[in-house]
């Protein structure tokens, strides 16, 4: 019987190896970082091609009016020229998000569009 303990022991101790092998990979699995530049009045997007997921848009105000930065429920708070913010949303795939400028007027000028997720 010490035999059995001894490979129950190793077998327990190899898939604790694999999880932890495995593990960092899992988590890795943050979020796609996609930066959004503000100017007065349109939002510049680091890239076009959003996959479903968790993302993280960091809006860089550019511009010399206050701007935020509003899609999927969740919005920045509102930057002054120079400032930055960050918002993590998950998207689907196949839905199409909205985004805007919540400060009075802005979406009128320019400051709207939408995402569709691939």
């Amino acid at each position: 019987m010490p035999g059995r303990r001894i490979l129950v022991l190793v077998t327990l101790l190899a898939a604790t190896a694999t999880a932890a092998a495995i593990a960092p990979a899992a988590t890795s699995r943050s979020a796609a970082k996609v930066t959004v530049t503000a100017t007065d009045f349109k939002f510049k997007f680091s890239t076009r091609n959003i996959a479903a997921g968790k993302h993280t848009f960091t809006l860089v105000n550019r511009g010399q009016a206050t701007h935020d930065f509003k899609i999927a429920g969740k919005k920045t708070r509102l930057l002054s020229p120079g400032q930055r913010a960050a918002i993590t949303v998950t998207l689907r795939k196949g839905k199409r998000y909205p985004y805007l400028c919540t400060a009075p007027g802005h979406a009128q000028l320019g400051m709207k569009g939408s995402l569709l997720v691939r």
